[in-house]
């Protein structure tokens, strides 16, 4: 089983009900918050599986240089 959850900067939040769904996959939007949710999702034990899915930010005009994504 996969969940998204877009503007993942409430995710801190709601950990404990995400967690509940038993997913495999979580699948994460944090491209404007620098993945910051990363280091609080491993402070909560957190241990299935994540996927930072955008790495920039979608609402954007600005299409960052791939050396921008890859960092």
């Amino acid at each position: 089983m996969h969940t998204h959850l877009c503007y993942s900067d409430f995710f801190g939040d709601v950990i404990d009900a995400v967690d509940g769904l038993d997913a495999d996959v979580t699948s994460l939007e944090a491209a404007r918050s620098g993945m910051e949710v990363l280091p609080k999702l491993a402070a909560a034990g957190f241990v299935r599986g994540i996927g930072a899915r955008c790495v920039y930010d979608v609402h954007s005009r600005r299409a960052p240089p791939t050396d921008e994504i890859a960092a």
